[in-house]
């Protein structure tokens, strides 16, 4: 008889267990899910800001140099056929970057013409200039809450945006533009 007991006293405890561990499980599944939901509320915030911030480059006063680019790094953040490579390399830089193996690499001449056409355009609108570094910045940030497996593409530092737009900037671009070259480019671009 206590045998019948025993077997049924563990029978039940296995059923306890069973059910807090499927609780702990839900609970967890609940959270990642409120995670990532506060994620993509927030890619969409990004979104709306990296939308009207394109808006605002449609003036004549902005330089045909960043609107362009600006519309370049939009398409390659938009295109999601390319993510897999987005996300082969933010890998590769991550573990480049754990490694030391990544130095700045040194600005090329577009690099350096689109930095001083920005630089200008500061100092003429900077009501435009910062609209272009925050449909960049904003494209970019909304683009990794999307799809947080693609974070550390682009590397964006925003502690350094802060400290200094124009270096971080001109790397951003840099980053940017190696990307679109390793691609080529978007198929609305390549007509």
């Amino acid at each position: 008889m206590s045998e019948t007991v025993s077997t049924t006293l563990l029978n039940v405890l296995l059923v306890i267990v069973l059910a807090v561990a499927a609780i702990l499980v839900a609970k967890r599944q609940r959270e990642a899910h409120e995670r990532r939901e506060s994620e993509m509320r927030g890619a969409v915030d990004l979104l709306a800001v990296h939308a009207h911030s394109l808006a605002a480059l449609d003036d004549d006063a902005m330089p045909p140099s960043l609107a362009a680019f600006a519309l370049d790094v939009s398409d390659l953040l938009h295109d999601i056929d390319r993510r897999a490579t987005m996300l082969s390399v933010a890998r590769r830089r991550a573990f480049q970057r754990g490694r030391g193996l990544i130095t700045p690499s040194q600005p090329s001449q577009a690099d350096a013409t689109l930095v001083a056409d920005y630089l200008a355009l500061r100092a003429v609108r900077p009501d435009l200039a910062t609209a272009y570094m925050q449909s960049i910045v904003a494209g970019i940030l909304s683009f990794e809450r999307r799809y947080p497996e693609c974070a550390g593409a682009f590397g964006v530092d925003v502690a350094r945006l802060i400290d200094s737009p124009v270096d971080e900037a001109e790397r951003v671009v840099r980053e940017a533009r190696s990307m679109r070259e390793a691609w080529g480019p978007a198929p609305a671009l390549a007509a």
